[in-house]
């Protein structure tokens, strides 16, 4: 399914790139402004928390675990290829402007992911016990 997904996209629009494994996330971050993990069930992607950090837009699916924790994120995406190029096709019309404002209030959405939070949440739950 995946490689179906990636074959459509990369097909039907010259914008679209694939990149397999990441030997330079730098560079990475540097040549490309939308990140999309494939994935249809997670926990947590690391690297959409990675890809917002560095400024760039996350494409979540629906599905999966890390959609759970960007409740207000507008790229979020149903598993239908539809959706998928749908979703690129409205943050390619979004303003560069937007597209900030929407990263920064992602991160103040998902600022309670913290080492000091994360201690506290644990802390409670053990003395529930």
């Amino acid at each position: 399914m995946n490689e179906m997904i990636v074959n459509h996209l990369t097909t039907n629009s010259d914008k679209i790139k694939f990149n397999g494994r990441l030997k330079n996330d730098e560079k990475f971050f540097k040549d490309n402004h939308i990140y999309f993990n494939l994935s249809i069930y997670d926990t947590f992607d690391y690297y959409t928390f990675f890809s917002l950090l560095n400024g760039s837009i996350p494409l979540i699916s629906k599905t999966s675990g890390t959609a759970s924790f960007f409740k207000s994120y507008p790229f979020i995406v149903n598993d239908k290829m539809y959706s998928k190029s749908h979703m690129l096709d409205v943050i390619s019309k979004t303003s560069i402007n937007d597209l900030k404002d929407i990263i920064i209030k992602t991160f103040e959405d998902i600022k309670e992911l913290n080492n000091e939070n994360s201690y506290e949440q644990y802390n409670k739950f053990i003395n529930s016990l």
